[in-house]
């Protein structure tokens, strides 16, 4: 946000800087468009920021009722050239001559506008739905830069105020309603220096995050304060064994979302450096950006590309294979390995897991099909799979919303090299749905689970229940029902305006003869009261209430928070085969966030990350959790708490509390020990999503 004093600019007649070239993002507050001077130094500002992407104007009115409309402005729009703006949003706007034509200059001088959102304030003296009218048929006159641009959509907001949005979508050759991303499969490492045969890597792999919507911050802003999502990021202490000529296949770029892209360009920049065998020698391969044209994909207008992007530089080159989908679903994938008849079996197989689109490579040659494959799970020499949770290589991936996901699979035994399992499964999407593939031989198989949401530009869902008819969960009256994951595997971000929960829930009888709607409504959240008090964060109780009963929703709203992704282990040094029959809990919760609450409402405010029934077996390996993915604060910190207590004699014995303190885009681990073994959590922290509003 950039600190300006606008009426005191205004006092003084003075003029803004002439030019703001890094500008990328700007608000401005309290603006009075009845009064030329101020609206002038705004427009001057504006003007002067070449590279302006995001504009924020907030009006502001000392009177009471609407003043005498002008049929002029002696205020001088003509000066608004071609701008690149992308989002602009107006807040309390109420119909002024200034403000249309500003909106008018805004609309038709930036070509790359992709939304425009007004939050108009009406006067009564008018009659609101006179106002809503009258402003509403001026903006609808108004010309867009785009021949494609779409008519004005207007939509109430449902808070108890006399506001109201209305969304302009302005098009560029990019369609609305789409979900494009970008995913990076492999590269080909070639060295050509002749003393270099095999070796080491490191370095980085990146795309430019160009629309701040995911970053990893371990990577610095370049000089126009983009982000970068990587998809390679090995220091030189922790290089990967190479042969000239190699294939390096991504996994999860960081953070762990498949990465969307705008409307005009995207960059992937690479700084990779081979070294020998020996360390003797260093040779930096490439460090530098290139460009991919988007306008001409969007123009276009297919499904996909699919393409070969060159780095060459004065020690080797480096090819990147990549496939931009127009319109997707993300996916977000889990792996177990089962055997009914044997719970302790341990396979030893050599092998692989593919996934790619189907019909997307039918005219390449195998080995080029090879490099458009993402490899979700690779089983080398003298690896063995045991019976639980498998770690995947790569479990996020978009997949076309129109196509078809194809989960190929090849194992061979590793002493007989027999082949045991050589299969393809063709999934289908299933927005906001799951999919299971099963793959079995002999008396085992491995069971792939495929998680499907869809996330819409416009109002899209992110779901934290979702159950059907057939998968309904038992529970007893007033009970508690503490949610996992979202849908996506990623806390929600939130804008400037409104957040809406939507609730449709019903309740059957044990006998199924009678079943209860007890909710289906949307309910706003009020965020423009939220940023406007400063706080860190906002802990509240959301109640609906039906005919037939009633839902408490608790939750917390933080103004800046740290992404965690958790995984738990459970290890025995001196038995590795151990089982625990044990109950209890490890909950997450904030620090000094709940202290004011008594032990019952802070029990509403903890994330279950797992829990032990009755009855429950833990394995030594990788354990399940209920939720896996939370939020943080910041400037705050994660307590772990674990309770748990031996499940034939009732003792406890595990009573423990731990704290984490962020470490941006590092890894803590908080280990919970009894007797001879060892609960092991590991959080990995990334910074999420960027906002403009902080």
């Amino acid at each position: 946000m950039l600190p300006l004093f606008l009426q005191l600019l205004a006092d003084a007649e003075k003029r803004v800087p002439t030019t703001l070239p890094c500008l990328k993002s700007l608000d401005l507050h309290d603006i009075d468009f009845s009064s030329d001077i101020m609206v002038s130094c705004a427009i001057e500002l504006i003007c002067g920021s070449p590279n302006l992407e995001t504009l924020y104007i907030r009006a502001t009115h000392d009177y009471e009722v609407l003043p005498p409309a002008l049929s002029s402005s002696d205020v001088d729009f003509s000066k608004m050239g071609q701008l690149q703006l992308q989002s602009v949003m107006l807040v309390r706007i109420s119909g002024l001559k200034n403000e249309e034509c500003l909106i008018k200059s805004l609309l038709s001088g930036s070509p790359l506008l992709e939304k425009m959102e007004i939050l108009a304030h009406l006067f009564q003296h008018v009659g609101v739905d006179n106002g809503k009218l009258m402003f509403a048929t001026k903006l609808l006159e108004l010309h867009r830069a785009s021949p494609e641009s779409s008519g004005l959509s207007y939509m109430p907001l449902k808070e108890k105020t006399d506001f109201e949005v209305i969304p302009l979508p302005v098009c560029d050759a990019r369609p609305k309603k789409i979900n494009p991303r970008f995913e990076l499969f492999c590269m080909n490492v070639h060295v050509s220096h002749s003393s270099f045969k095999e070796g080491d890597l490191f370095g980085i792999v990146s795309v430019i995050d160009t629309d701040g919507v995911l970053s990893d911050k371990r990577l610095p802003l370049d000089e126009n304060e983009n982000g970068h999502v990587s998809y390679f990021y090995r220091d030189w202490y922790e290089t990967i064994g190479i042969v000239n000529n190699a294939f390096v296949f991504f996994g999860n770029p960081s953070p762990r979302y498949s990465a969307p892209f705008g409307a005009s360009v995207l960059e992937i920049y690479a700084r990779l450096y081979a070294t020998t065998v020996e360390k003797d020698k260093c040779f930096l391969i490439c460090m530098d950006t290139f460009p991919i044209d988007l306008l001409t994909f969007w123009g276009n207008r297919r499904d996909y590309k699919r393409a070969t992007l060159i780095f060459e530089g004065e020690n080797g080159s480096i090819d990147f294979d990549y496939i931009m989908l127009r319109d997707a679903i993300d996916t977000a994938m889990e792996l177990s390995f089962d055997s009914p008849d044997d719970p302790l079996l341990e396979a030893s197989v050599v092998g692989h897991i593919f996934a790619y689109y189907d019909g997307v490579l039918d005219n390449l040659d195998d080995f080029k099909q090879h490099c458009y494959k993402a490899i979700l799970f690779q089983a080398k020499a003298g690896s063995i799979v045991k019976v639980g949770p498998v770690p995947l290589e790569k479990s996020v991936l978009a997949v076309p919303a129109n196509g078809i996901l194809v989960i190929e699979a090849l194992f061979l035994d590793a002493k007989t090299r027999e082949i045991i399992l050589d299969m393809k499964s063709k999934l289908h999407p299933k927005p906001n749905g799951s999919s299971k593939c099963l793959m079995p031989w002999k008396n085992c198989f491995f069971n792939l689970t495929v998680e499907w949401s869809q996330d819409e530009n416009e109002n899209g869902h992110v779901s934290y229940f979702y159950r059907d008819w057939y998968e309904a969960i038992g529970i007893v009256n007033n009970a508690f029902v503490f949610f996992g994951n979202p849908s996506p595997r990623y806390s929600a971000p939130f804008g400037a305006s409104v957040l809406e929960i939507y609730a449709r829930l019903y309740a059957t009888t044990v006998e199924k003869d009678k079943c209860f709607l007890i909710c289906m409504d949307t309910f706003p959240i009020d965020l423009l009261t939220f940023w406007g008090n400063r706080r860190d964060y906002k802990r509240a109780t959301l109640i609906f209430e039906g005919e037939n009963g009633s839902i408490d929703f608790d939750y917390i709203m933080l103004r800046d928070a740290i992404d965690t992704a958790m995984e738990l282990s459970f290890d025995s040094p001196d038995d590795p085969l151990l089982e625990a029959s044990v109950v209890g809990h490890i909950f997450a919760y904030y620090d000094g966030v709940l202290d004011n609450l008594d032990d019952f409402k802070q029990h509403c405010y903890k994330a279950i990350l797992f829990q032990a029934k009755a009855g429950s077996i833990v394995k030594v390996g990788p354990v399940p959790l209920d939720k896996s993915v939370l939020a943080v604060p910041a400037n705050g910190i994660l307590v772990i708490e674990a309770l748990f207590l031996d499940a034939k004699t009732r003792e406890i014995i595990l009573d423990m509390k731990s704290k984490l303190h962020p470490k941006p885009n590092g890894s803590s681990k908080c280990l919970m020990s009894w007797k001879n073994c060892i609960f092991n959590l590991t959080v990995e922290w990334s910074q999420g999503p960027k906002s403009s509003y902080t």
